[in-house]
């Protein structure tokens, strides 16, 4: 099964805590949780398990400039149910955003997702910038995803270049000021996933990207070589291959 994405909820709140909208993530898939707290250096940010997923943070949070901090959860379950998740902080924290969102098609292998996710990587750009990359790897299969996560300290307007194959997933602001996120996927390989600062007063980008493993498996080119060694023959106009095994002489026909 190739890959696919299905967008589950978003959202932000001016407070310490939050309950996002009820969702119901699909059996045996890749769900990520993006979160963005402002107010203290050390938001404690959890969110909380149920409806069959157990989430496990992957990166962060990370504060990166006047209290703003990032992270991403992944969890995947068998059976998951509907559900609003709890997102818990630290007393201080006044601002919080969340981007929740999931692939099917992918390895199950591993604990709560962690076969899913081949490499991940994270960049910050400090001062004014207008544009953030971050660097994976070399992918292990063609067949295998992109996601970029990025957060703002301040609300200016991010986007990904309209050139490129990424699709945005959402992006919001919280208006006052305190920072915003954007989110973007694509279901290909991208070694050097972007973002763009389109407008607003640009101040300090923390950006993380990752690959997703699909189960869907390329053709290695040592099977196609190894087919190749048995010199096919025309017999009859099909081709003849010689059984593995077989008897001098023997012929599939």
């Amino acid at each position: 099964m190739a890959l696919s994405f299905n967008n589950l909820t978003s959202g932000k709140i001016n407070s310490n805590g939050a309950t996002t909208a009820v969702i119901t993530a699909g059996a045996n898939r890749l769900v990520i949780a993006y979160i963005l707290t402002h107010g203290v250096l050390s938001p404690g940010t959890a969110i909380g398990n149920g409806g069959g997923l157990t989430w496990v943070q992957v990166g962060g949070p990370s504060d990166f400039g006047s209290s703003t901090n990032t992270g991403w959860w992944r969890a995947m379950g068998a059976s998951p149910s509907a559900t609003g998740y709890s997102i818990t902080t630290n007393a201080g924290v006044d601002w919080i955003m969340w981007s929740i969102f999931e692939f099917d098609g992918v390895d199950t292998s591993g604990m709560n997702g962690s076969g899913a996710i081949v490499q991940s990587n994270s960049t910050f750009a400090g001062g004014s910038p207008t544009s953030l990359i971050v660097t994976l790897g070399a992918f292990g299969d063609p067949a295998n995803g992109t996601v970029i996560l990025c957060g703002m300290r301040e609300d200016a307007t991010m986007d990904v270049p309209g050139a490129g194959s990424l699709t945005r997933i959402m992006r919001d602001t919280t208006g006052a000021g305190f920072g915003g996120i954007i989110t973007a996927y694509q279901l290909s390989n991208n070694t050097a996933p972007e973002v763009d600062v389109t407008g607003g007063d640009p101040n300090q980008l923390l950006g993380y990207a990752f690959e997703v493993k699909s189960a869907s498996v390329t053709p290695s080119t040592s099977f196609l070589a190894a087919w190749g060694t048995q010199s096919p023959q025309l017999e009859r106009g099909r081709p003849v291959m010689v059984a593995s095994g077989s008897a001098p002489g023997t012929r599939i026909i």
